[in-house]
């Protein structure tokens, strides 16, 4: 195949293949990165990224006569980023665990949801002595808490948060409590109520 040939037919169905595919390639990299790494580390790897990208552009437009060997150069600036939060988000590095807002680590989790004016369980089972994580998933307009009691009708409440609206998934960090059996309900919606066995 002929320059001429190659020039009028070839290039101008490789070049825009190979622009897509490298757009592609690029945008699931970054999605998958930004995704699986802590939002510092997304941020940092993101802004990299588009300080590279912006540095190759300005050298290609100031330089367009620029080698092949130099082109790759720039080029291979690009991955640095690509590299480095690939690295993260494949677990080779490791982040501090962020469970929840109060950084509960590797506390054990209870999960508990309220739809239509009640629970999806009666029975919450909590390790006993030990800090917990209470998920609570209000899926609904209405506003719910969870409070925790010694028993049935007790003012003194073991564990009590307030009550907010839906939809929306909070963590609480529950202090330890000692093997027993409880009373849990929404103070709000009293009927919503069951039973936390401590165990």
């Amino acid at each position: 195949m002929n320059n001429e040939m190659r020039d009028r037919f070839l290039l101008p169905i490789l070049i825009p293949v190979g622009a897509l595919a490298f757009v592609a390639f690029l945008a699931l990299s970054v999605s998958y990165i930004l995704l699986n790494v802590p939002h510092a580390v997304a941020t940092g790897v993101a802004l990299m990224l588009a300080f590279n990208l912006l540095m190759v552009f300005a050298a290609a437009a100031a330089a367009p006569n620029m080698s092949r060997l130099s082109m790759g150069m720039l080029g291979g600036i690009v991955l640095v980023p690509l590299l480095v939060g690939g690295v993260a988000a494949a677990g080779v590095v490791e982040f501090p665990d962020d469970h929840g807002e109060g950084g509960e680590g590797d506390m054990p989790v209870v999960e508990i949801a309220a739809n239509n004016l009640q629970f999806d369980k009666d029975e919450l089972i909590i390790p006993a002595d030990t800090a917990f994580v209470l998920q609570f998933d209000n899926q609904e307009a209405q506003p719910h808490n969870v409070a925790i009691l010694e028993e049935e009708g007790s003012s003194e409440a073991l564990f009590r948060e307030d009550p907010f609206t839906g939809p929306e998934v909070v963590e609480w960090e529950v202090e330890p409590i000692p093997a027993g059996e409880y009373y849990f309900l929404c103070e709000v919606h009293p009927n919503m109520n069951g039973t936390a066995t401590v165990e």
